[in-house]
């Protein structure tokens, strides 16, 4: 299965010309693969994205999916009808370290989006905890069912802002997090899933500047 994104302008107007000395570009491709686990159920499935031209592994998504059957009343009788639903949830999202950074995470997402329409699921997504696919998510409009601990994300920047903490492994946090409420977030994260997502937690509230770009997200 192949995934284009919408294609480019064929060329640039000039002087409300075109400019047919520029080609075509063509939209990216993405092929699809569906990656069972040992066992479905409890463990979910894998969804693996390729680059359609050259075959490199983008990234995958977790999955568990489920459904349930509701009971509801005929309007028209007293009999009662049962409508199943499917549920798809996603609980976690990868994508390669070499193709960070090119809104890979947000294409994903809107492909699994769109097979749920297909399909007629109900998307939805686990308890999470992971501050980036939040903040995806948080762009297509998913909310938080029960509320969840209110944070800044903050992308960081080579100011006063910027986390000294590149080391020999070369850790270089791209991301901070930061609690108005002074809540400690470090017991939510281990060191292994800050370094993952290159995120850094702040201990102290950034600049005034910084926090204008803050995106505020809920985590659990």
């Amino acid at each position: 299965v192949a995934d284009d994104e919408c294609q480019n302008n064929a060329g640039v107007r000039d002087n409300g010309e075109e400019n047919d000395k520029k080609p075509r570009q063509r939209g990216r491709g993405i092929i699809i693969g569906i990656q069972p686990h040992r066992n479905p159920v409890y463990n979910g499935l894998s969804i693996v994205f390729f680059d359609e031209e050259s075959r490199v592994k983008l990234g995958r998504m977790l999955l568990k999916n489920a459904f349930s059957n509701q009971s509801a009343h005929d309007g028209s009788s007293s009999k009662k009808t049962t409508d199943t639903r499917y549920y798809s949830s996603l609980v976690g999202m990868e994508v390669n370290k070499a193709r960070r950074g090119e809104g890979l995470s947000k294409i994903f997402v809107a492909i699994w989006l769109r097979i749920c329409l297909e399909t007629g699921a109900y998307p939805r997504a686990a308890v999470m905890n992971k501050p980036l696919i939040v903040y995806v998510l948080m762009g297509f409009n998913f909310v938080p069912q029960n509320g969840g601990s209110r944070v800044e994300l903050i992308r960081l920047k080579n100011d006063e802002n910027k986390v000294k903490e590149a080391d020999e492994d070369g850790f270089n946090p791209q991301f901070g997090l930061y609690s108005p409420s002074a809540k400690s977030l470090r017991g939510l994260f281990s060191h292994r899933v800050l370094r993952t997502q290159n995120i850094a937690i702040l201990d102290h509230p950034p600049s005034p500047a910084s926090r204008k770009n803050a995106t505020a997200i809920y985590l659990k």
